[in-house]
């Protein structure tokens, strides 16, 4: 299975793909930048000991990423997005692979 380059034809069914695609790549970026500055933040917190350093990198997991990437602020639940918007964005963290007839 290889790439097949899309017919003009076909165009109008790839415009909302395109958008959804550009539309989840930014919000995972700002969602990588959002996790950058917390983990310095937490670093220049800890101050110039190791052990204190490895103390607040450990403190960093998954779920708070997860978090950021949902837009929810520092793991509670109050959203930054509407409702409506915030519900698409749970249908797109959830169901990655969208099937368009």
């Amino acid at each position: 299975m290889g790439r097949v380059k899309p017919s003009p034809l076909d165009r109008e069914k790839e415009r909302p793909l395109m958008k959804l695609a550009t539309k989840g790549v930014v919000q995972l970026f700002n969602a990588v930048r959002e996790q950058q500055k917390v983990v310095s933040k937490k670093l220049k917190e800890a101050g110039p000991s190791v052990i204190k350093k490895e103390r607040a990198l450990k403190s960093i997991d998954k779920k708070s990423f997860l978090n950021v990437l949902r837009g929810c602020a520092d793991g509670n639940q109050a959203s930054r997005l509407s409702p409506e918007k915030e519900i698409k964005v749970r249908f797109i963290i959830k169901n990655p692979i969208i099937e368009l007839q």
